[in-house]
C-alpha cells in the first residue's frame, strides 16, 4: 500500500482524486504536534476520504502524558 504523511500541507479534493489515481491509497496527518493541532489536518482527512482514499493520524507526545496528547489528538 502506498501512502502519503501530508501534516502541514493543505490538500483540495482534487489533490486527493489526482493522487489516488495515482495509486496513493492512504493519507497519514499529524493530528497534534506536541504544542498545536496542523491547521489542515482536518480537512485533509476530510478530502481524502471523500477521494476514497483510506486515511489515519498520529500524535507526537513529547513531555506530555500520554494521554494528554491522544486527547489533543481527537
Amino acid at each position: 500500500m502506498r501512502g502519503l504523511d501530508l501534516s502541514f500541507s493543505a490538500a483540495s479534493l482534487a489533490w486527493c482524486q489526482a493522487r489516488k489515481a495515482e495509486g496513493w491509497q492512504l493519507l497519514v496527518a499529524d493530528l497534534w504536534t506536541g504544542v498545536s493541532m496542523p491547521a489542515p489536518a482536518r480537512a485533509n482527512l476530510a478530502n481524502a476520504r471523500s477521494a476514497g482514499m483510506l486515511t489515519a493520524g498520529y500524535t507526537v507526545v513529547n513531555n506530555l502524558p500520554g494521554v494528554t496528547a491522544v486527547n489533543k489528538a481527537a
